[in-house]
């Protein structure tokens, strides 16, 4: 019985997903989204395209954290730097710029460096900042060409508008 209640929809448009999501962005800096990953994430261009597999697009991901473990004060840079080494479309990660800031009682780590394309091996800029509060952080990853380094600086824009419902 409990079977026959299933009811199988389409996924909705794109803004009616992203209006679901865990957390709002108020600016997206020009950048368009794309579509929302598991209900939680979102992946935004800089593009035509809606599928890069050349990665010649700029690219932004919005995701919160899964589980509800606090990092510990004080460790929130190093986890971050952990963080940043996890991104699969980069390799050899160098990071050239740290910040540390608070935003309403939540730390705010952004980083700032350079890799190779996995795909391509092409240099490519990365920006990621993660904004730590409590039990939870959300985390905003930016990759460019290095033709499109300015790109991150709208990176930054979009994760300082990006706050939890």
């Amino acid at each position: 019985a409990a079977l026959g209640t299933i009811a199988f929809r389409s996924p909705g448009s794109v803004a009616d997903q992203i209006a679901a999501l865990p957390y709002s962005v108020g600016d997206l800096a020009g950048f368009r989204p794309v579509r929302t990953l598991m209900g939680n994430a979102l992946l935004l261009t800089d593009g035509p395209k809606d599928v890069d597999p050349e990665g010649t697009q700029p690219m932004v991901i919005v995701a919160p954290s899964m589980g509800r473990v606090a990092v510990p004060t004080g460790q929130e840079s190093a986890f971050a730097r952990k963080a940043l080494g996890t991104v699969r479309e980069v390799k050899d990660i160098a990071v050239t710029e740290e910040d540390r800031s608070t935003r309403g009682g939540a730390t705010v780590i952004r980083l700032r460096g350079a890799g190779n394309d996995a795909r391509s091996g092409r240099t490519i800029g990365i920006s990621q900042t993660m904004v730590f509060d409590g039990p939870n952080y959300l985390r905003i990853i930016g990759l460019a060409g290095a033709d499109q380094l300015d790109t991150l600086a709208r990176v930054d824009r979009l994760a300082a508008s990006v706050a939890s419902r």
